[in-house]
């Protein structure tokens, strides 16, 4: 019974992913394939977020030498000037 009760769900998840993956562009279908491949078949452990954050950002450098990907921690410490000077703006204007 158990057995039955754990194949419903799972043929309920897997026809969602199969009909997922029929209306997904076929490259963004190859880089999840790709991430599946690495994260699961991959001999040593790997950093998933690191790996992603990595593609992403290799995908922007081929774009054009503006276009870059900041992490949480970076974008952080890139706002933090501009607050600080907007916040002496708006004390100063009133």
């Amino acid at each position: 019974m158990k057995k039955i009760l754990f194949a419903v769900p799972l043929c309920m998840v897997l026809s969602f992913t199969l009909s997922a993956q029929r209306s997904m562009p076929q490259a963004m279908q190859k880089l999840l394939n790709a991430e599946y491949a690495i994260s699961t078949l991959y001999v040593d452990s790997v950093n998933e977020d690191k790996l992603i954050e990595d593609a992403i950002k290799g995908m922007l450098e081929n774009l054009d030498p503006h276009s870059t990907y900041t992490d949480a921690k970076e974008t952080k410490e890139l706002e933090e000037p501009l607050q600080a000077s907007s916040a002496a703006w708006a004390s100063s204007s009133t």
